[in-house]
């Protein structure tokens, strides 16, 4: 894809960081876990690690969040290439009544992933994420587990993989920021 798409997102990312976290009290999560390919891609390669970086409104209902993940998955027994690596940036929304210690959400986001094979360079491609989750929250920290269906429209995978779908499950804490 072109290089004006990345420049695109990024921007829009900015905007939405800028407008919807405003003077609303932020929190900043980090969240480890494994992401497992499904059909065409989960035929190519194996399981492999996630890493993801967020910031989030802590609203009660509805929380806009901007995601940075960071994954890979290495080869499985027909994979033509080494290793297969992302690294992806979303919007997301989640949707619950964060008034309690205890909840469960829904979530949905859009975003953009850098899709690199090994041997050869980066491409762009679209990606959609949605899912749920649930943490236990306090006023100052949160506990969550949280697993989704990440789809990556990948011009790149096409002729290997068609649509690259993964389902990672992430466990993470969050930190209020003053």
């Amino acid at each position: 894809m072109k290089t004006s798409f990345p420049a695109g997102l990024c921007a829009a990312m900015l905007l939405f960081a800028s407008t919807s976290l405003g003077a609303q009290p932020r929190q900043v999560e980090f969240a480890v876990g494994v992401a497992a390919p499904t059909g065409g891609l989960g035929a190519q390669r194996d399981t492999g690690p996630i890493a993801r970086v967020s910031i989030s409104r802590r609203d009660r209902v509805a929380r806009p969040r901007g995601d940075l993940d960071l994954f890979t998955l290495d080869a499985g027994r027909a994979a033509t290439s080494a290793r297969y690596t992302g690294l992806g940036a979303s919007a997301s929304l989640l949707i619950g009544r964060f008034a309690s210690r205890v909840t469960p959400y829904a979530l949905a986001g859009l975003g953009a992933n850098a899709v690199l094979l090994s041997g050869s360079g980066a491409s762009w491609a679209p990606a959609l994420r949605f899912g749920a989750g649930a943490r236990y929250e306090t006023s100052e920290r949160a506990l969550f587990v949280e697993m989704n269906q990440h789809i990556i429209f990948s011009d790149r995978g096409a002729n290997e993989y068609g649509t690259a779908v993964m389902r990672p499950i992430v466990f993470g804490a969050s930190f209020r920021l003053h």
